[in-house]
C-alpha cells in the first residue's frame, strides 16, 4: 500500500484505521450512493482522481463534519499539510500516532542486506499504521531494484502476521539483516527468496533474531523531520 498523495487521502486512510481498521467497502457503504464501491474510496485515498465531485464532498461532509471547502482544500494539498489545515479549523486528525518512525539508513550489500544502520535521519514517514512498533528504514543501493529503488523507505510492521509470499525484513543472530520474500516455515527450516526472484534460500529458525512484515514503501517526499 503506497502512501496517499493528498491530505484528504491520508485523512480517510487514518479515519478507517481509527475506526477498528474499517474496510474500504464499509467506508463506501457509510458514504452512501455518492460512492460507487470501494474502488472510489481507493481512488480518494490514493489522491489520483483530482478534486472530488460535489455529491462526493457532500457525503464526506456528512460523515466527517468537515465543511466542503475544507475537504476541497485537503483534496488539493499534500499529506504534510493535513495537521496544519485541521488545526486551523479546530480539529484533530483521527489518528494522533500519525507517521512511522524512521530508524535510519541501510547501505545495501550485493545480496540486498546490511549489517548496521546509520542513525542519520530523525523523523517519520507520512504513513498510517495501527502497529505501535511500526518503523521505516531508508535503503541506499541497487541490490533490491527494481522492487525497491535506492533512496526509498521500506515500511515494516513487526506485529503483523507473516504468511507465504509476504515480503519481510529478517535479521539473523549474527547481525546480518536482509530483505526477502518469505516462502514457508517447515519443521524449523525457513525458506526465502529474493524480492526480485531467483533460487530459494533456507535458514534454521533458531538462527533468526526477528522477522518483520513489510507493509509498503515510501519516498523521501513522505519524510518529515522530528525532534525524537
Amino acid at each position: 500500500m503506497k502512501p496517499p498523495k493528498t491530505a484528504l487521502g491520508l485523512y480517510l486512510r487514518e479515519y478507517r484505521a481509527s475506526n477498528n481498521d474499517m474496510s474500504q467497502a464499509e467506508l463506501a457503504r457509510r458514504l452512501g450512493r455518492a460512492i460507487k464501491g470501494k474502488g472510489t474510496v481507493s481512488s480518494l485515498e490514493r489522491g489520483t482522481g483530482g478534486t472530488p465531485k460535489s455529491d462526493t464532498l457532500a457525503a464526506l461532509r456528512k460523515l466527517t463534519g468537515l465543511e466542503m471547502e475544507i475537504l476541497r482544500e485537503l483534496a488539493n494539498s499534500p499529506p504534510s499539510q493535513l495537521d496544519a489545515i485541521l488545526r486551523r479549523v479546530g480539529r484533530n486528525g483521527p489518528d494522533k500516532r500519525r507517521g512511522v518512525k524512521v530508524l535510519g539508513t541501510a547501505e545495501l550489500d550485493g545480496r540486498g542486506g546490511w549489517s548496521s544502520l546509520k542513525e542519520d535521519l530523525k523523523g517519520r514517514i507520512q504513513y498510517p499504521s495501527e502497529d505501535p512498533d511500526a518503523y521505516a528504514v531508508r535503503v541506499i543501493g541497487d541490490a533490491l531494484a527494481p522492487r525497491y529503488q535506492s533512496g526509498e523507505f521500506i515500511l515494516c510492521q513487526p506485529n503483523r502476521a507473516i504468511r507465504g509470499n509476504r515480503e519481510v525484513v529478517v535479521q539473523l543472530k549474527n547481525g546480518s539483516t536482509y530483505v526477502r520474500r518469505f516462502l514457508s516455515d517447515d519443521d524449523g527450516i525457513v525458506s526465502f527468496v529474493s524480492v526480485n526472484g531467483g533460487d530459494p534460500q533456507t535458514v534454521r529458525r533458531t538462527e533468526i533474531e526477528h522477522m518483520h512484515a513489510i507493509s509498503g514503501r515510501a519516498s523521501l517526499e513522505d519524510f518529515f523531520a522530528t525532534d525524537e
